[in-house]
Formats: structure tokens, C-alpha cells, sequence
């Protein structure tokens, strides 16, 4: 793994907010329709070394005349090699649910010659002709395409299980094959992060991948170890036969919530989010073809709330505690200030521990081609590393149906075409 700077994040976010104001590129160009002091900045890694920039003043610049723009000044930017934040993993974002159907677009995209799954996926995970990211978080669906779950109609997810312990690995092509390009893409820093929303339909009190109201479990712990034979089972067969580099699996997403229509999902108390985990380290230590994937958690849905409670009672637990040195938080309803207690919060009680953020998105509806939704998102990143020194980023949003400010890539999924 190529351990990145901070210096690079910062230009990636230079460059980020050039692009936003040179305007729009789009496969086919189908657009939606809807209603300076010197600063100090430490290295990521340790021991290596930083070269000084030579001169960061153009070599040659015309005295200005009435009709000319003045000299662009410089900041200067020094770089202190004895302060270590973090070792940072990479960016990422999550392939729920829109690879689902982008999967299967074929028609050719007139800008790149490519089919438009590819052209989407180079744009997302190719550093030198996309953004670059290095992470890809697919959804390890529950099977609720046949469940009776109240779910919007593009995010019920297929499972590849036929029987217990049966399984069709056709299903979910059209996401698989997102995945496969994200990697071919990405090149040798790619990670995928197999996550859940619920556990399997069969599996849940409901029949669903969904609660009943005003219940607050969906799953008996008599079933606990067939949820993470599934998911390991999964795992395994992608990373030993298909070749993806699975590095985590996250069984748990955002447990605090009431998950009753609109998505998969699966609310747990603490004590259960501390049992469902404990189940997957144990079972994933058993299996040699799985040597270095990790289980991660909890996936809470803010920096604070009762993200603490489920933390604490993960930290107490022997088996746990011993195993985690990393917890993976969302960044929903979170400010600046959350984060400093979050952050103070964990250093004190539970020093070294890493952070890490696992998804957020604006939550903002409409479509942003300007500035507005960028700097938003820019100032997200920044906090996150400034304030929690996380390890890695991840977005929801990569690749937008519907309305939201902060989608990577816009989808026109009536003519099966995106704009960037």
C-alpha cells in the first residue's frame, strides 16, 4: 500500500474546486432535470522525506499592464516532518445502491469511446483520468427483492444465497461488475469494504429486511452465526475466486436508527451490536483463506449521541477491545464542535484508537454543478482530518439517482446516461 500525504489531500482539493468552476463534462451531455499567514502541516507517515518546492514564483511574469490581470501571489506552504497525524488508507464511497442497475449500462459514451459503466467507473477510481478513489464499499444485500419490506424501488438488494449454505454467484452481476472495474482501475491500492444494511431476510424476526415498529431487535442470537457465515462465506468466495482485494467487512450499519420502510436496515442495542461482533471476529478467525481481513464497526451514525454507548460497550469487552484498534463512525448531524468532544472523548478514555469515516453526504436535495455543495463537502474532509486525524474517507453518494447536492456523478437513469 502507497501511504499518501496530506500535502496531496489538499491538492486533490485544489484541483477538486478548479474543476468545479470550469464547468460541465457528461456522457452524452444529458444534464438532469429538476424542479495568508504561513501555514504548518504535519506528514502523514513518519520517516520519509519532504523536498522544499524549489520556488513557488512563476519564472517570468509581465509587468502588468492597464488591461492585465495582476501577478498570481503565492502562499508559502512549510512542511514540518516532525509532526506525524496519520497513516491515511485512502478515499472511498459506497456502491448502494446505484451499481445495482449502472452495471448493466452498455450504450457507448460518446466523450470517452467507453461503455457508460466503465466510462463512470474509470471517472470514479482511475487517478489519472478520474478522481481517484481507492476504495469501494459494496453492499453484501440481505435478499430483499423478495421479502414483502416496504422499500424505495431501487433499494432492495438480490443475496446469493439460494438455500442455506447454497449459493448462485450470477446474482448482483450488474454490482459485481462495478466492483471488478473499480479495482481494475484503482490498481494495486484498491481495498473493498464488503458492508451490510441487515442481516438476511430469512434470518430476521420480521421475514424482512426491515423492523417492525417500535421493535428494537430484528434478529435472535440463536442466528447470529449462520448471519456471519453468510457474509464471511461471500467474502471469501470474492477475494479467493473472483481476485477482489477484500480487506473489511462491516456487518453493522448505523444501529441506533428505527429501520421500518424506505431501505434494508436493522437496528441493535449495544449489547447486541457487542455480540453480533464479537460472532464475526470469532468466525473470521477460523478461516485461513480470510488471513488479514478485518471486521469493522459499528458504523454509527454520528459522532455523537449514543455513538458513545456503543463504543463503550465494544471497548469493554475483552474480545473486542483487544481486537479493535480502529471505529468506523458516520459523519451525519455531526458539527465541527461534536467532533472535538468525540475526539477528546476517545483520546482520553481509550488512547490509540484510530477513526475512521465510513460514509456521509449532504443530505441536501437538488442538483449542484457550482461551488456551493464542493465547498461544503471540502470543509466536511478537512474537519474530519483536522479535528478526528481520521485515517480514511468514505462518501455515500458517488454516483447520484435522484436528488442530492453532493453526488459525484449525476445519473440519468431514464436515458441510461451521467453527467460529472
Amino acid at each position: 500500500m502507497k501511504k499518501k500525504r496530506l500535502i496531496c489531500l489538499i491538492l486533490l482539493f485544489a484541483m477538486l474546486a478548479f474543476t468545479a468552476c470550469g464547468g460541465q463534462e457528461s456522457g452524452e451531455t444529458n444534464i438532469p432535470t429538476t424542479n495568508d499567514e504561513e501555514n504548518n502541516v504535519g506528514n502523514i507517515e513518519e520517516g520519509e522525506k519532504t523536498e522544499e518546492p524549489e520556488n513557488l514564483t512563476p519564472t517570468s511574469t509581465p509587468s502588468p499592464t492597464p488591461t492585465e490581470a495582476p501577478a498570481v501571489q503565492y502562499s508559502k506552504i512549510t512542511i514540518n516532518e516532525d509532526v506525524t497525524h496519520q497513516t491515511w488508507k485512502g478515499f472511498g464511497a459506497s456502491a448502494a445502491w446505484w451499481a445495482q442497475y449502472v452495471g448493466a449500462w452498455t450504450k457507448q459514451d460518446k466523450n470517452s469511446g467507453l461503455e457508460m459503466r466503465d466510462a463512470i467507473a474509470r471517472l470514479l477510481y482511475s487517478p489519472t483520468e478520474g478522481i481517484g478513489l481507492n476504495i469501494y464499499r459494496y453492499n453484501v444485500g440481505a435478499g430483499s427483492k423478495n421479502d414483502s419490506g416496504n422499500y424505495q424501488s431501487d433499494r432492495s438488494t438480490e443475496c446469493f444465497e439460494t438455500a442455506p449454505g447454497v449459493y448462485d454467484w450470477t446474482k448482483d452481476a450488474n454490482a459485481v461488475y462495478m466492483m471488478k472495474k473499480a479495482q481494475e482501475y484503482a490498481g494495486e491500492d484498491f481495498e473493498a469494504i464488503f458492508f451490510c444494511n441487515s442481516p438476511l431476510s430469512r434470518l430476521t424476526i420480521s421475514g424482512k429486511a426491515q423492523m417492525n415498529k417500535g421493535s428494537k431487535n430484528n434478529i435472535l442470537e440463536e442466528n447470529y452465526d449462520d448471519f456471519a457465515k453468510y457474509v464471511l462465506d461471500v467474502a471469501e468466495h470474492f477475494k479467493t475466486e473472483e481476485g477482489i482485494n477484500v480487506t473489511e467487512i462491516s456487518p453493522i450499519n448505523e444501529p441506533q436508527w428505527e429501520w421500518i420502510d424506505g431501505q434494508e436496515g436493522c437496528h441493535y442495542e449495544p449489547p447486541q451490536v457487542v455480540e453480533v461482533l464479537k460472532e464475526f471476529v470469532n468466525a473470521i478467525g477460523k478461516r485461513e483463506k480470510l488471513e488479514g481481513v478485518r471486521i469493522s464497526g459499528p458504523e454509527s451514525g454520528q459522532w455523537l449521541g449514543s455513538t458513545q454507548s456503543y463504543v463503550l460497550a465494544m471497548m469493554r469487552d475483552s474480545v473486542l477491545k483487544e481486537y479493535f484498534d480502529t471505529l468506523d463512525i458516520h459523519s451525519y448531524w455531526s458539527n465541527a464542535s461534536d467532533k472535538q468532544s468525540f475526539a477528546k472523548w476517545v483520546n482520553n478514555r481509550f488512547p490509540g484508537l484510530n477513526l475512521v469515516t465510513s460514509e456521509w453526504c449532504e443530505m441536501v436535495g437538488g442538483y449542484d454543478y457550482g461551488m456551493d455543495s464542493a465547498l461544503v463537502l471540502a470543509k466536511e474532509v478537512m474537519d474530519d482530518l483536522k479535528i478526528l486525524d481520521v485515517v480514511s474517507w468514505q462518501l455515500w453518494v458517488a454516483a447520484a439517482p435522484g436528488n442530492y447536492h453532493d453526488g459525484l456523478i449525476y445519473l440519468n437513469t431514464g436515458i441510461k446516461t451521467y453527467t460529472e
